[in-house]
């Protein structure tokens, strides 16, 4: 799936909002990469497009995994 990241905070808890605005929670632990540099990019209110997977598994909603930058940060 595709998205843009429209929350990030420094505990490394956000969210991503898909085309259709369905917005789907991410944890730091779910991104495939440095998230530190991800915040930074963030801060600069510089818009973050993602890919990540739908977790089937979450019961509270929509939940992230495995997001990658669409572009290396």
């Amino acid at each position: 799936m595709d998205g843009k990241i429209k929350t990030i905070n420094s505990k490394g808890y956000g969210f991503i909002e898909t085309s259709k605005h369905i917005d789907y929670f991410f944890h730091h632990s779910a991104f495939l990469g440095e998230w530190k540099a991800l915040l930074s990019l963030f801060v600069k209110e510089e818009p973050i497009y993602v890919e990540f997977e739908n977790d089937l598994t979450a019961k509270d909603g929509p939940r992230a995994i495995n997001v990658k930058v669409k572009e290396s940060i």
